[in-house]
């Protein structure tokens, strides 16, 4: 009884005095610990059971056979022993079950009386900018002093043992500035991309531990953690954000995501298995005469540990978004697979390498994509033309961590003239991974804060980058090389410098 009494003033001292985020995960922990320590202890009392049936066996052996009385009592005297031992360790331990039954219960009640709705994680982000870009035809251009402010507030509540609620709020402004980015509407883009200073709805999902067993499954249902994945988090001086591959998905999705935790059925460790359904589109169009339709997408997702690799991580994947749309019409399908690595900690050194691959399947249909009655096709501007457009990417990268804690990376970074991915939500605003050309990315990570639990840093970086073709990011018209006897040479960016100051506060 002591032990229950002491076990449940340092849980209550700990409930009231650390965030809540803790509070929950230290709780649950002790949940599975005080349940495991349940069955164990259930398992003697079977123990003493079966011992005694198999004294009662012995003892009518002995009265039919008195040659082997002897043997029987000497086994019925160990038996016995055994059975006194265990007793007594049970007597002792008689109130302690029940108690230890009760608490888990009262446990995961306070669990769910403190875990309302809360914030879990404050971002605040402040970036100042320096453009430096030359056009096609040959001139150089410059815009000083860009300064940007980026918020994001998580949010998370357990309601039961199988259900755990997590959101997301944000905010991305030009300072002094509240214009709506014309683009910033799009659903992906909402939060994500410099706008006004209006709050957005990012993350909203439930997670629900719809089945145990060996091979638990968990459905993530809602707008999904499909922003800032691996490897953002690199130069984002963080931890893995976001469920998929950054080269390819980074931005807001709704849908439905099955993972089935692999742990138990294979040799591989951190493994799992996902298949994603969701909507890169919906016709909310109630009669549906406007011509369009749902842009289904769906996915499948394997990750785990490296073999015999500690601190690494793979992501294999193959997905297809169903339908793409302009503003009049469907104009085909893409399909991308391919997979990536990190490896942490390796002497100080951190590394990550992306591979993957696009394929447009345009059906011959072109449609407007802009209120100038512009038109194209998915990689295409001629209409009736279906050939596959593939395209493919690679990243990589390498951090350095000093003793200090302060960090050096260099990233690099490829897109081939037919490539297309789906980063347009993604919050860097030069949206990188999506270049058709080449990416490069040096910076410098200072911390600025020692105190457990805050991650504030300030970061001094360049990105470089050589556009080799038009259109990048978008899946609409057929991209051109640049050069300079190309229409509209004055217009479009040939090479971009953004030189960064980055001030940026996690806890």
């Amino acid at each position: 009884m002591k032990k229950i009494i002491t076990t449940s003033f340092v849980l209550a001292s700990i409930l009231y005095a650390s965030p809540f985020s803790d509070n929950v995960q230290y709780l649950n922990q002790k949940i599975d610990l005080l349940q495991k320590e349940v069955k164990i202890l259930k398992k003697q009392n079977e123990k003493i059971k079966e011992l005694e049936a198999k004294i009662n066996a012995l003892t009518k052996n002995a009265k039919k056979s008195k040659p082997t009385a002897v043997n029987t009592k000497n086994n019925n005297n160990s038996l016995k022993k055994e059975i006194d031992s265990l007793k007594a360790q049970v007597n002792d331990n008689a109130d302690y079950i029940e108690e230890v039954d009760d608490n888990v219960g009262n446990l995961t009640a306070k669990v769910l009386k403190n875990s309302k709705v809360g914030f879990t994680r404050l971002k605040f982000d402040n970036t100042l900018h320096n453009f430096f870009y030359r056009t096609a035809d040959g001139k150089n251009h410059n815009n000083k002093n860009v300064d940007t402010l980026n918020l994001k507030m998580d949010l998370e509540a357990i309601i039961s043992p199988k259900l755990t609620f997590r959101g997301q709020l944000a905010m991305y402004k030009y300072w002094s500035q509240s214009t709506p980015y014309p683009y910033a509407s799009y659903d992906n883009m909402q939060g994500r991309v410099p706008s006004n200073s209006g709050i957005y709805v990012t993350r909203a999902y439930i997670d629900w531990k719809a089945i145990d067993g060996k091979i638990p499954t968990t459905l993530t249902i809602g707008r999904q953690p499909s922003s800032s994945g691996p490897s953002w988090q690199y130069s984002n001086n963080g931890v893995r954000y976001g469920t998929y591959d950054a080269l390819v998905f980074d931005g807001n999705a709704d849908g439905v995501v099955a993972t089935m935790n692999l742990d138990k059925v294979t040799p591989l460790k951190n493994s799992a298995f996902r298949l994603a359904y969701g909507k890169g589109f919906q016709n909310s169009n109630i009669k549906a005469e406007n011509g369009l339709t749902d842009t289904p997408v769906y996915g499948m997702f394997l990750e785990s540990q490296i073999p015999a690799v500690n601190n690494s991580f793979m992501q294999m994947y193959y997905a297809t978004a169903r339908n793409i749309n302009t503003n009049t019409a469907s104009i085909g399908n893409i399909d991308w697979f391919g997979g990536m690595f990190e490896l942490n900690n390796i002497s100080n050194f951190d590394f990550f390498a992306h591979f993957s691959v696009s394929k447009a399947r345009p059906n011959g249909n072109i449609g407007e994509i802009d209120s100038q009655h512009h038109t194209a096709g998915l990689l295409t501007n001629t209409k009736g033309d279906v050939e596959t457009k593939t395209g493919n990417a690679y990243w990589l990268g390498a951090r350095y961590t000093f003793k200090s804690k302060a960090k050096l990376g260099l990233e690099y970074s490829h897109g081939s003239k037919n490539w297309i991915n789906m980063t347009q939500g993604s919050d860097n605003i030069l949206n990188p991974r999506s270049v058709r050309g080449n990416v490069w990315d040096i910076y410098g990570i200072y911390p600025i804060d020692n105190t457990i639990g805050v991650n504030a840093f300030v970061k001094l970086g360049a990105t470089l980058i050589d556009y080799k073709y038009t259109n990048s990011g978008t899946p609409f018209g057929k991209p051109q090389k640049i050069s300079s006897d190309m229409q509209n040479a004055d217009k479009t960016i040939d090479k971009l410098n953004d030189y960064y100051l980055d001030f940026q506060v996690n806890y």
